[in-house]
């Protein structure tokens, strides 16, 4: 295996520092790619509200929907760039109902 100088770790975050360009470790190994299981729909009785009216949503959309309840309580929620992410796929999804 060839180890590149540190002159050449040009794949280092900007801002990084001198002592960052140290080399951590030499070997990566994966255990291949996991996949999550089959999304599993609410009941039926549990609607998403807008508004404070309930609203129907499509196996698709409800799927969306929870991954941005689940990030609620997390840094993400902070992120101006996800939020504005989420909303414009959010739409993609609306239109497909």
């Amino acid at each position: 295996m060839k180890l590149l100088p540190s002159s050449e770790l040009a794949f280092l975050p900007q801002g990084a520092k001198e002592e960052d360009k140290e080399i951590k470790w030499e070997k990566l190994r994966h255990a291949g790619v996991l996949f999550p299981p089959e999304y599993v729909r609410l009941p039926s009785n549990v609607k998403m509200l807008y508004d404070g009216q309930p609203v129907d949503l499509t196996e698709e959309q409800e799927e969306v929907a929870q991954m941005f309840a689940i990030m609620k309580e997390t840094d993400y929620m902070k992120k101006q760039l996800f939020l504005d992410n989420f909303w414009n796929d959010f739409k993609k999804v609306q239109h497909h109902s």
